[in-house]
């Protein structure tokens, strides 16, 4: 099984100016001047259209950008413009907004403040929208911050909302300065979450959520933290970003046939958990090394969650068979080929062509068009487990080959199809 291998990497510089209860704290989108804070909405709102130019889009960008004036405390007489932005004009002003926030003081130092300001603002309803995400890494490239900074950001969010009572080690310093980047992080996170609208409902008690419920809210993020979390109104950040039934895509099996599908089932490729997931898709199997559906995937390392699906083996067992008769009778084809300009050309002249190529339709035909009919009832079954949140509220990363590939597609039709 494939593990997740990425450094650890610094947290945001911490500002250290102290808050309310005397700890240093992290830096926010709401400390830019209020000109920056401007060009901050307004690169979003740029980027969005540039990401999003489809008009069934239009109310996602309307929206977020919407929310992030808000979440930015900048004045109402702002949205026409924002809206402006997001709807695709002014989009040659996007290096000017960029240029006027790096020259902010917050972010001569760390730019990487906006990357986990977007990050925030995202979560803020338990739910972290695909695009939401495609906007901050783009941000996170126009402001030159390394992406690798995300995805600790994302692990450090996951890291930081569980109980950590690790016992002391050879590196138990480096240990000890994790821990309190996550503890700044959350406290971070989740303050600023109370100060939009006092508060969201974001899900129910469960998941990932229950160590912060067994240890105390307060022991871990602190009183004003825990008064954030504490009332019926999100004590469970987590619950709705992972889904309430906990097992995820991992707790997936299908448990009688659907269709024409025998089998679809989830395989883990790494042990851990991230905002965003990784589903890999094998086209063919084939004897030998890449006789199970993980081998073709142990170098992936697109996130810190990963998995596999395990798809109709029979049937792509038969395909991979097939598919190496075809290329041993080609390797007989160009072998004769060869023979034709040697001393044994006329011997070679008197032979027929390999029986294996002859026969390759019937070789490849009948496994190749099972597979093909059942790709396509995979995909469609694929796109009804993500719409039914298996995974949670988070963005998935689909990636395969051949029939993989062709499942992907066909999983994007469905869900086109139901909106």
């Amino acid at each position: 099984m494939a593990t997740w291998d990425r450094p650890s990497r610094r947290l945001a510089q911490m500002s250290q100016v102290p808050a309310s209860e005397g700890e240093p704290h992290l830096p926010t989108g709401r400390e830019l001047a209020e000109a920056n804070r401007f060009a901050y909405a307004a690169l979003c709102g740029v980027s969005l259209s540039q990401l999003f130019p489809e008009p069934e889009q239009s109310s996602f960008c309307t929206e977020f950008v919407t929310g992030l004036v808000k979440w930015l405390q900048l004045s109402e007489a702002v949205l026409p413009t924002m809206t402006a932005f997001a709807s695709g004009l002014g989009g040659e002003g996007a290096d000017v907004f960029a240029q006027i926030l790096l020259k902010d003081p917050i972010l001569k130092d760390d730019p990487s403040v906006i990357t986990q300001d977007l990050l925030s603002f995202s979560l803020k309803n338990g739910r972290y929208d695909a695009r939401a995400r495609v906007l901050i890494c783009h941000m996170t490239s126009l402001l030159q911050v390394p992406l690798e900074e995300l995805d600790f950001l994302e692990e450090t969010f996951v890291e930081s909302l569980k109980e950590t009572k690790e016992e002391e080690s050879e590196m138990a310093e480096a240990s000890r300065k994790k821990k309190e980047n996550r503890r700044k992080w959350k406290r971070y996170l989740l303050i600023g979450l109370a100060t939009v609208g006092g508060g969201t409902v974001i899900g129910v008690t469960g998941g990932l959520a229950a160590p912060l419920v067994a240890a105390g809210a307060a022991t871990i993020i602190g009183s004003a933290g825990a008064a954030a979390l504490g009332s019926t109104a999100g004590i469970a950040v987590m619950t709705s970003l992972f889904s309430a039934a906990g097992a995820g895509l991992t707790g997936y099996k299908m448990k009688k046939r659907v269709g024409a599908i025998e089998e679809f089932e989830f395989l883990p490729l790494t042990e851990g958990r991230q905002l965003h997931i990784t589903v890999a898709i094998t086209g063919w199997l084939a004897s030998g090394k890449y006789r199970t559906f993980s081998a073709p995937w142990v170098a992936l390392a697109r996130s810190r969650e990963q998995y596999c699906l395990a798809w109709e083996a029979k049937y792509l067992m038969e395909l991979g068979n097939a598919l190496e008769t075809i290329l041993s009778g080609l390797a007989n084809m160009v072998a004769q080929e060869a023979l034709k300009y040697t001393a044994l050309s006329g011997l070679v002249a008197a032979l027929t062509w390999p029986a294996s190529l002859l026969a390759v339709a019937n070789v490849i035909d009948n496994p190749w068009g099972v597979c093909l009919h059942r790709s396509a009832e995979v995909g469609k079954h694929l796109a009804h487990i993500l719409l039914s949140r298996q995974q949670g509220q988070r963005p998935v990363t689909l990636i395969g080959f051949s029939l993989g590939a062709r499942v992907i597609y066909f999983c994007l039709q469905e869900m086109a199809q139901e909106k």
